[in-house]
């Protein structure tokens, strides 16, 4: 089956690429043709395996939209008409009682319930852990090297896609430093989460790696409390501990 759609948002060749690849990455898809000048992409596809609305969805994930701004606000506008008089019904809250056992053992939810007070290193680790999920949470923020960005589409089109995810606050993209600066709410979401929101899109985020070797670790617990506390430091975008091998694996923006 062949279609073409129309897709608006697009204003240079990477802009072109990142919808043509948006498209091609699903199941089913024979081949796909982005015209930049005429915004459109022409799809041969096979119907029992990918949709219309797979498509469009692919599009609107990469950034950009398959309806033209007048279009949008005047389907808006029809559907908010419709639905204006009609009394929603209120949904039905069924409470549930929940049961709760208490066992002769009170595990620490820090330590992943594994214990290991009785080893000095584990017991300030597990502290220091308490002490930092006490600190007021509140929005933090990062800065992120971005690459692959040619135009002030490519940084309006990531600041899009992150102020559309929940928990980011405020979004500035510099295309000539190749600097996203967000605000986020780190309960809500991570800088991992951030970083893989940008490359979905297809730019790439700079990170620096390093593989630290750890010494006094004497249990899984130890690994999962050291974990935290680097997943919880500024500037840090993820960090996995590996208590076997005594390594911690780091990645961070030192910018």
């Amino acid at each position: 089956m062949e279609i073409t759609i129309g897709v608006y948002g697009m204003t240079c060749g990477h802009c072109q690429k990142s919808v043509a690849d948006a498209i091609s990455s699903l199941e089913g898809v024979e081949s796909v043709d982005v015209n930049l000048e005429a915004e459109s992409a022409t799809v041969i596809f096979d119907s029992e395996k990918v949709s219309l609305d797979d498509i469009k969805g692919a599009i609107l994930k990469a950034g950009y939209s398959t309806e033209k701004e007048g279009e949008a606000e005047a389907e808006a506008q029809e559907e908010t008409s419709e639905s204006t008089g009609k009394t929603a019904e209120a949904p039905e809250v069924v409470e549930n009682e929940a049961e709760s056992k208490v066992s002769g053992t009170v595990e620490s939810e820090e330590v992943g319930g594994v214990s290991c007070t009785l080893d000095e290193a584990c017991k300030l680790a597990e502290k220091e852990v308490t002490r930092l999920s006490r600190q007021k949470a509140g929005p933090k923020e990062i800065t992120l090297g971005v690459s692959g960005m040619t135009c002030s589409a490519c940084a309006l089109n990531i600041e899009k896609v992150l102020t559309k995810k929940e928990g980011v606050g405020s979004v500035a993209v510099n295309l000539e430093l190749g600097r996203a600066k967000v605000s986020f709410e780190p309960s809500l979401i991570s800088p991992q989460e951030i970083g893989e929101a940008i490359e979905s899109i297809g730019y790439k985020v700079e990170k620096d790696k390093v593989t630290l070797n750890l010494q006094g670790m004497s249990c899984a617990s130890c690994a999962a409390n050291i974990e935290k506390i680097l997943n919880k430091t500024d500037g840090v975008i993820s960090a996995s501990v590996n208590f076997p091998l005594e390594k911690a694996v780091v990645e961070f923006n030192s910018s």
